[in-house]
């Protein structure tokens, strides 16, 4: 194979590509070093290390997703995609890739996916189901990535049960100190959103005007751990979680039997955000419960009690029921979504200006 020696410009459309792709709250932990036909991608590790990212889980994800987004972007220009990963704590190289002559410019279809994708946490139309086209082009881009399986949960006993699982696991992430703490770190406002162009922006959060005074004073946590003995982290589920799936007019899961390979697993997601946003559908990843059952895989369940373990436990395997994939012992939950047309596209998480992740 002959690397192919891309052109300045070219390399920078590359390194916007990827960084379009999700990240871990938002934090965006990738650093970029162009050689000579050479894209080494490592991590800064002053961006990484939040509860929802056991292990670097999270993040390995997102260098997955990152990777997706070049390739598609590369096609386009035609060139193939050479990528290596590493698994490197830290700032170490994660993912090395070279660049080939594309033969036959199989792909690159998604390419202007990349710049558009986004998390819609709006509610959706529930009186516009998916079409079977929808599902069939969704379901078919999972044919690239081997023991990746991708369901719907639309009938109502498997919907009863994903809506359960989920907003149990958010309960728990809004009583969780770490969790509330991490929260709090990457919220932004106003013009510290885009002065910082990272973490999760009031304006992409969905958050209704009146509730931005009440996030604000709710960063205590002395004080959000005395307001949960009444409920209130069962009314941020309500909220966050529940009220926008019971309206959803799909749920889907991608879940993947075999070893752990968390950066397969970022592309697997990614191609299928990419493939819902181009049949114009909005999509919102449900990713506590799916992380959280990733720290007690990889970490033991460090960080929980052992009753938040136990209730975990049980809801992976009252999910299982339904996702048959997961009574596997070699098995992960990648991520769940909801998946739905909105009356209108949100507004798309910042970005950070391309020079900065630059070596």
């Amino acid at each position: 194979m002959e690397i192919a020696k891309l052109a300045q410009d070219e390399m920078l459309k590359l390194v916007q590509a990827g960084i379009q792709a999700p990240s871990a709250d938002n934090m965006q932990p990738w650093r970029f070093r162009l050689g000579d036909g050479v894209l080494e991608v490592s991590l800064d590790p002053r961006l990484m290390g939040l509860f929802f990212d056991p292990a670097g889980v999270a993040t390995e994800m997102g260098c997955g997703a990152l990777v997706e987004n070049i390739e598609q972007t590369a096609l386009k220009l035609g060139y193939a995609t050479h990528a290596r990963f590493f698994s490197s704590p830290g700032d170490g190289v994660v993912a090395r890739l070279t660049f080939s002559s594309a033969t036959g410019n199989r792909g690159g279809t998604l390419s202007d996916e990349v710049f558009t994708r986004c998390t819609d946490r709006g509610l959706y139309r529930k009186n516009r189901p998916l079409t079977a086209s929808e599902q069939a082009s969704l379901s078919e881009n999972m044919l690239d990535f081997p023991g990746y399986n991708l369901a719907f949960h639309d009938q109502p006993e498997a919907r009863r049960q994903f809506i359960h699982a989920v907003y149990q696991a958010d309960t728990i992430r809004f009583s969780h100190p770490e969790t509330h703490r991490d929260f709090h770190h990457v919220l932004r406002f106003g013009a510290d959103a885009e002065s910082s162009r990272d973490g999760l922006a009031q304006s992409t959060l969905g958050i209704e005007f009146f509730f931005i005074p009440v996030l604000k004073l709710l960063k205590p946590w002395a004080l959000t751990r005395r307001l949960n003995w009444i409920g209130l982290h069962h009314l941020m589920a309500l909220r966050g979680v529940w009220l926008p799936m019971v309206t959803a007019p799909s749920l889907v899961s991608i879940a993947h039997s075999g070893s752990r390979d968390n950066f397969q697993s970022g592309r697997a997601m990614q191609r299928f955000w990419l493939e819902a946003t181009r049949l114009g559908l909005s999509v919102q990843p449900l990713g506590a419960f799916p992380l959280f059952l990733a720290r007690l895989q990889v970490l033991d369940g460090e960080g929980f009690s052992d009753r938040q373990v136990t209730r975990l436990e049980r809801l992976l395997s009252e999910m299982a029921r339904f996702i048959p994939s997961l009574q596997e012992s070699e098995s992960q939950l990648v991520m769940l979504f909801r998946v739905g047309h909105a009356r209108k596209r949100p507004g798309r998480s910042l970005r950070r200006p391309v020079t900065t992740f630059i070596d």
